[in-house]
């Protein structure tokens, strides 16, 4: 429901506003375009760092976004689950793509949306000693469980020869590289 919500809600929120390039020409985007779920109103970034993320932090404020009482606490699921970030879609390019998730499929439907997101994003670069990563994994390492914990996930959502050079590649300490992120709008195609 909320990954979906989250997904709907940011392309309705392009939509709506009008925004031609990047949803970046509202700088508070996120933190405006909402919905009423029953009695709350929830933004992107509520549901995004309140719900889904159990009230983490918000990874460019460092602030959390609910009090410790906020009823809106009960929303949230028992744990977070990582591979959120490899379905949430923030209509922008450099997002993962866009589907619609069922409560009966949730695990298998993440489970593809992980390898998915790994398989079209990660890259080993052997010459310079790095595995380059979408910066999601630097803006949300705490879900992952920091360093170790992304190289952990890259290599569970891999599969093949990419398994086998990111396994080399995390044994010979290469360094993650963070690909910067691309705010433009992504494709209606």
């Amino acid at each position: 429901f909320w990954i979906n919500l989250y997904n709907v809600l940011s392309i309705h929120g392009v939509l709506a506003l009008g925004i031609r390039a990047s949803v970046m020409e509202i700088p508070s985007f996120f933190g405006i375009v909402a919905y009423r779920v029953g009695d709350f109103v929830l933004t992107l970034d509520e549901i995004e760092n309140g719900v889904l993320r159990r009230n983490a932090p918000h990874p460019a404020t460092g602030v959390r976004l609910f009090d410790d009482d906020d009823p809106r606490l009960a929303l949230c699921p028992t744990h977070v689950d990582p591979r959120i970030h490899a379905a949430l879609v923030c209509a922008s390019t450099s997002c993962p793509p866009v589907a619609f998730y069922e409560a009966s499929k949730l695990d298998s439907q993440l489970e593809l949306a992980a390898l998915n997101y790994v398989t079209s994003d990660v890259e080993v670069d052997d010459a310079g000693r790095m595995v380059r990563v979408p910066i999601i994994f630097r803006y949300y390492q705490s879900d992952f469980g920091r360093t170790a914990g992304v190289k952990l996930f890259l290599v569970e959502h891999a599969r093949g020869a990419q398994r086998e050079a990111l396994e080399a590649a995390f044994e010979a300490d290469y360094e993650l590289d963070y690909h910067r992120y691309d705010w433009s709008l992504n494709s209606m195609g």
